[in-house]
């Protein structure tokens, strides 16, 4: 790693946080997120708070989570997701959780975040002859290599990258 600049590369710390709970730390330190979001000075406050951690927070508001995310039923007085986004060095480095795997909640989901069902059909269709519970995520690459190796750019840490007068590898 001393070839990219990299002397000692220390595993990350762990921790894990509900929603909730970040908001109020968040709170305490003068750093209000969205609503039901974690926007930039967020994420960078929690950077600070937690250097070389991996901060898991769970417990995501239904509202800012997509029609796919599970909600989670018959837990607590709020309506919350089985979401999860990682934060690491103040920005996110991955977002995920359960997906809905019933066709019914689909449709319902859909219609509760005015979205037409017809348009996702297939999708929902695809889930009509049983599927197991599954989650899923998705993992910014770049975004981690980036921060692991203290660039600041990352179109330095992209194989093909994109500006205003590039848009082909």
């Amino acid at each position: 790693m001393k070839e990219l600049g990299v002397e000692d590369l220390v595993v990350p710390e762990v921790k894990y946080f509900t929603f909730k709970e970040i908001e109020k730390i968040l709170s305490e330190n003068g750093v209000s997120p969205e609503k039901y979001d974690l926007n930039t000075e967020s994420e960078k406050k929690l950077g600070e708070l937690y250097p070389n951690t991996l901060v898991m927070v769970h417990d995501w508001p239904y509202e800012g989570r997509g029609f796919y995310i599970m909600p989670k039923s018959g837990e607590g007085d709020s309506k919350v997701t089985r979401g999860f986004d990682c934060i690491y060095k103040g920005m996110e480095i991955t977002s995920g959780g359960q997906r809905v795997h019933i066709p019914e909640l689909l449709e319902f989901q859909l219609k509760e975040k005015g979205l037409n069902p017809e348009n996702f059909k297939s999708y929902v269709d695809s889930f009509r002859f049983g599927a197991p519970p599954h989650g899923g995520f998705g993992l910014g690459l770049e975004r981690l290599t980036m921060l692991i190796l203290n660039i600041s750019n990352i179109r330095d840490v992209t194989l093909f990258p994109r500006d205003r007068e590039r848009l082909t590898p």
